[in-house]
């Protein structure tokens, strides 16, 4: 029976009768709060009631006895964390009730082996200081759900351990052939023969399958991937685009976007979709682990090769070409025909490899792209996200080809090169400039059109190659070409003395794109193919006076649709453009005068001399003339004329007489001066005869007309734009 002291304490927590006599002392209820917790947690357990006593020791009954004969006593160091230490425990005599509770509760021996529930836990607090062999730090809250690592309490419950290694990864699968056919890159060899690269074209997905050290929880583990290009990738110029797996943790643009596709296991698939307006170029990546949407660390850093290309099968992308019959001759197709007037009314047939798909030719354009634009970067003209538009991507691989990967020659001195007309394709070309990072030798207008032809393609603008049989070269942009000849009486022949020249042909490439830079003033009218010059000939017209000079050997892209409009205030090079197959040729003839002076005694003009064909190859392969795309018919006079003389005021200038290079004008101005401001030594009669040849009235010199290009004969114009395919050329072709 309990004593008074016990009793009176017993009935003071208001328990009333129990079934134990527990003792605690008052002052460990003050010394060991947390001790006291872990007592009450025990009562509750064994479903007991307690009482304090002065006692030192606790005394516990067994459950349903009748009297309190039958107990054993627990010291209270049970109530401590275990030392490896085994309980004493005194048994009295037990009904079988006692023993299957005791059963029930520890086990089928009916002892409660606190050693070897302290064993397993001190061999589990070892292991999780060295789980990852590598004494790494310890993250007390970090969260594991392997089966090797699950506490199993002495209750016989089950929870997970929370103290880990952190989240690594150990491989990625860049899965080369999915991501090329979903991108339209199955074409490149290189995604059949290398597995670290990645062929990617904007506005597509590319997903990644990544393996991880442990079992991946998408719940709870959080991560991402940084993209990035160009030497100083920034956010604000596209050229760093962060992402978060599950939600975006960087302000990004509209379509970049990162989702887990599945999980399983310690693997994962994930899916990256790149935007349509991306920039082209080098790309690389890393896989980060974030925190609350913050990097933590870096898990994984791609070390292969990754590039982004335009993508002409995205109705989205400024590139897109809707005609798959062109899309497949002017994009995918690998080899072509050029062709060359060899004479008057014949033209030969070249067959070249352009091979944009392979590797050589991928890596020697990327090559080509990013030393220009890393070695610019910063300046005015060049921007990392200038990368992203294909106006003035391909106005800067003009630039690029002329100066980094084809040396250009016409004089005839080829011994330290190959020349110009052994080339048969762009490929071994690209392949030498890879190879030695200097410009290849030799080239003349042909070859440097398919080289850019082939690169427009690699990139992903859909691409040809146009050849102008009879082509100027207008040097000052007046679309005039003066020929000045002396007559030598005595002799009876002409003697040049000083003339703007010709060219029995000349190549160029045509560009496929949307040009959204006009879109405001003109919509979608000059949208479609665009004319590009590789060849060096005359600076650029949006040259500085200094500074980049050198760097302003840049030709188009400049509307055909706006060319054949004569409208020549659309940028870029348009007046050198139209000049080249519209020019009208003027041959001035002179004679020396009785003071010795030369005489101007003749002027013959020529209108239909400069371009009288423009070829290039259909999708099917065959010779296509597409001279109509142009400009008018030469045999409509009328509309050929207005058309000619529509693009002279465009550029405010004068009808009527010129003196070319005796106007005094140097090519680096681009101005020029009337007959009247020549100096009068230039001509055999003073300036009495310049007046009187110069046939421009006052009144025409002050009018200053506002030229509207309005959509006229809607009709004619879509009919000469649908031009494509089986139109015989008017020039035949020779072998």
């Amino acid at each position: 029976m309990p004593s008074v002291s016990q009793r009176s304490s017993l009935r003071s927590t208001g328990y009333g009768k129990t079934c134990f006599r527990v003792g605690i002392s008052a002052e460990e209820i003050h010394a060991k709060g947390i001790g006291l917790l872990r007592k009450a947690a025990l009562l509750l357990l064994f479903g007991g009631r307690g009482g304090i006593t002065s006692s030192g020791k606790t005394e516990v009954a067994p459950l349903f006895a009748s009297s309190g004969v039958s107990s054993f006593a627990l010291s209270n160091s049970f109530f401590q964390k275990p030392k490896n230490r085994r309980l004493r425990v005194t048994h009295a005599a037990e009904d079988p009730n006692v023993a299957a509770h005791k059963s029930r509760l520890c086990g089928p021996s009916g002892a409660f082996d606190a050693r070897k529930t302290t064993e397993k836990r001190g061999e589990q607090e070892n292991a999780r200081r060295t789980m990852d062999g590598r004494g790494s730090r310890f993250y007390p809250r970090a969260r594991n759900f392997d089966d090797d690592w699950w506490y199993s309490s002495s209750l016989g419950n089950r929870y997970p351990n929370r103290n880990y290694g952190p989240l690594r990864i150990t491989d990625v699968d860049i899965l080369s052939a999915k991501n090329a056919v979903q991108n339209h890159t199955e074409m490149f060899q290189m995604t059949q023969r290398r597995q670290r690269c990645l062929i990617l074209r904007r506005g597509e997905s590319f997903n990644l399958k990544i393996v991880f050290n442990r079992i991946f929880d998408s719940k709870n583990d959080e991560f991402g991937i940084v993209l990035m290009t160009g030497r100083f990738p920034r956010p604000e110029r596209q050229t760093k685009i962060s992402l978060a797996f599950k939600r975006i943790f960087f302000t990004s643009l509209k379509s970049w976007s990162a989702t887990i596709v599945s999980s399983r296991g310690n693997e994962a698939e994930v899916e990256i979709r790149t935007d349509v307006d991306a920039v082209v170029g080098t790309w690389g990546f890393e896989l980060v682990e974030l925190k609350f949407g913050s990097v933590r660390r870096v898990l994984y850093e791609y070390d292969g090769g990754m590039y982004m290309l335009f993508n002409p099968y995205h109705s989205d992308d400024v590139v897109y070409m809707e005609n798959k019959a062109n899309l497949k001759g002017y994009f995918e197709k690998e080899y072509g025909n050029m062709f060359q007037a060899a004479k008057e009314s014949q033209i030969s047939t070249t067959p070249w490899n352009y091979g944009q798909f392979q590797d050589d030719v991928l890596l020697g354009t990327m090559k080509a792209l990013m030393r220009f634009w890393d070695s610019n970067d910063g300046h005015d003209r060049v921007r990392d996200e200038d990368r992203a538009d294909p106006v003035k991507v391909s106005r800067k691989m003009t630039y690029i080809i002329g100066n980094f990967v084809l040396y250009g020659r016409w004089d005839g001195v080829f011994d330290d090169g190959k020349v110009p007309w052994a080339w048969r394709g762009s490929v071994k070309i690209i392949k030498e400039y890879l190879q030695t990072g200097q410009p290849v030798k030799y080239g003349q207008c042909w070859v440097f059109a398919g080289v850019l032809t082939t690169m427009l393609r690699t990139l992903g603008i859909p691409s040809r190659v146009i050849t102008n049989v009879i082509s100027a070269h207008d040097s000052n942009r007046d679309l005039t070409l003066d020929m000045n000849f002396i007559v030598d009486k005595m002799r009876g022949v002409k003697k040049d003395i000083g003339s703007e020249s010709f060219w029995n042909y000349h190549v160029w490439s045509e560009g496929w794109m949307k040009r959204p830079d006009l879109a405001t003033q003109y919509g979608s009218r000059y949208d479609g193919w665009q004319v590009l010059d590789a060849t060096r000939q005359v600076p650029s017209e949006d040259c500085p006076n200094s500074g980049l000079y050198e760097k302003c050997w840049e030709c188009g892209p400049m509307p055909v649709a706006a060319l054949r409009e004569s409208n020549l205030t659309v940028p870029y090079d348009g007046p050198y453009i139209y000049a080249e197959f519209n020019a009208d040729l003027r041959e001035l003839l002179f004679q020396p005068n009785q003071w010795g002076y030369k005489e101007l005694i003749s002027i013959e003009t020529r209108h239909n001399f400069i371009g009288q064909a423009m070829v290039t190859t259909s999708p099917n392969g065959e010779m296509m003339d597409v001279t109509d795309l142009y400009k008018p018919p030469e045999n409509d006079k009328i509309r050929e004329r207005e058309g000619f003389e529509k693009a002279k005021k465009t550029l405010k200038l004068k009808s009527g007489f010129d003196f070319g290079p005796y106007s005094g004008e140097s090519r680096s101005r681009r101005g020029r001066r009337s007959a009247g401001m020549a100096p009068a030594a230039d001509f055999e009669g003073g300036l009495g005869l310049a007046s009187s040849l110069f046939i421009a009235n006052d009144e025409e010199q002050k009018a200053e007309e506002d030229l509207h290009f309005e959509m006229t004969d809607l009709e004619e114009v879509r009919n000469w734009r649908e031009v494509e395919e089986g139109k015989v050329a008017m020039w035949t072709v020779g072998g």
